[in-house]
């Protein structure tokens, strides 16, 4: 009878010793990363540079990320114009690039979730066309085409977003001809304009903006279909001067933030990241997706251009156009609200869930059979 009491007392003593250990092991881990990075306290620093003689061609223009965070894509756009694949981690060009075949300006970049990139493709002379084309992930070309436009016309931002089961890319045009024009990417080998978006896929923004002279710059679909786009509403700033929210069926302006140089634009989370295109002032602006003002991080002594910003990896990635007659990325530490829960702390937390609750369940059948024992 003492030998079993004695066991009992001991089996609880040994589950309720697990339990503290398993606490302190988590407190442990907490006091390792005590310091919360925040948006405001965040670091910022030089990731790589790029200039002519190491990539051929100049000017950082599109800028985007793959969706998995493994590769940035830049546009560069004054020499040999390509596009280029560097790796998030130290910002290195990985050899893998795509030249338009009449060297036209590669400022627009999008990716989708199936590891595709679409590109819009101002030609030399910006005049009487532009061009689209659909890459695979090593940038290989799926289609390419040329699409006719009367007058002076350029291509800046493009987006892609998901409806459904169909995918579309959006690319807005700029110079004589302001509009965003749709076409449907769900084969990307076989693209042809969105009829059901707009007029025949295009959205006239002297209409839908009410203003003749407003230029696009950039855009981008939340997974609510929302849009969000900066623009030059009133051209008194030589690249842009509103963040403005949009209704997902292109009906209705829903905010607008009067942003000075306001130009590239990324969504991430519950967070809208616009980088200010400022002439040494630049920096990035973090909004909620109402448009209100978070935080302002990510200037840099010597910055010039904020021509792009991206988020990957819990990471701010920032392009900066002709530092010192060079191009370079500016990039974050790891800011907590940013990073995306691991699958493996997820798996952790189910394990730690199951295992509480197999301890609890012995600890409640080894009191009860000590009671009995007891009696």
């Amino acid at each position: 009878m003492v030998h079993k009491r004695a066991t009992c007392i001991f089996l609880i003593i040994l589950v309720l010793t697990s339990l503290v250990g398993i606490s302190a092991q988590e407190e442990e881990r907490e006091e390792e990363t005590n310091r919360k990075v925040t948006f405001s306290n965040a670091q910022f620093s030089v990731l790589e540079t790029y200039g002519m003689e190491r990539m051929g061609a100049m000017y950082m223009r599109g800028f985007a990320v793959s969706k998995d965070g493994k590769y940035l894509y830049v546009g560069l756009v004054h020499g040999e114009n390509g596009l280029f694949r560097l790796n998030t981690s130290d910002g290195s060009f990985d050899g893998i690039s795509y030249y338009d075949k009449d060297n036209g300006m590669i400022k627009g970049i999008a990716t989708d979730d199936r590891g595709y990139v679409y590109i819009g493709i101002t030609s030399e002379t910006a005049e009487g066309s532009v061009s689209i084309a659909c890459l695979d992930k090593d940038l290989n070309e799926l289609s390419y085409e040329v699409i006719e436009i009367d007058g002076k016309v350029g291509i800046n931002g493009v987006e892609v977003a998901k409806k459904g089961e169909r995918y579309y890319m959006y690319f807005i045009t700029n110079y004589d001809v302001n509009t965003v024009r749709c076409y449907d990417v769900t084969d990307p080998g076989n693209i042809s304009p969105a009829k059901d978006v707009g007029v025949n896929g295009v959205i006239y923004l002297d209409k839908f903006l009410g203003s003749p002279i407003a230029q696009a710059n950039y855009l981008k679909i939340d997974e609510d279909g929302s849009i969000y786009l900066t623009a030059n509403m009133n051209m008194f700033r030589p690249k842009g001067d509103t963040v403005l929210k949009i209704d997902k069926d292109w009906k209705k302006v829903q905010r607008i933030f009067a942003l000075d140089d306001a130009y590239g634009i990324h969504l991430h989370k519950d967070y809208v990241f616009v980088s200010r295109y400022g002439e040494g002032e630049s920096n990035v602006y973090i909004l909620d997706k109402n448009l209100k003002v978070i935080e302002v991080v990510g200037w840099m002594p010597g910055c010039v251009n904020y021509s792009g910003v991206a988020v990957a990896n819990g990471r701010i990635y920032i392009a900066d156009q002709l530092f010192m007659g060079i191009d370079r990325i500016i990039v974050s530490e790891v800011i907590d609200d940013l990073v995306e829960p691991s699958r493996t702390k997820q798996v952790l937390t189910i394990v730690l869930i199951s295992v509480g609750v197999v301890v609890v369940a012995i600890v409640v059948y080894s009191v009860k059979k000590l009671q009995k024992m007891l009696r």
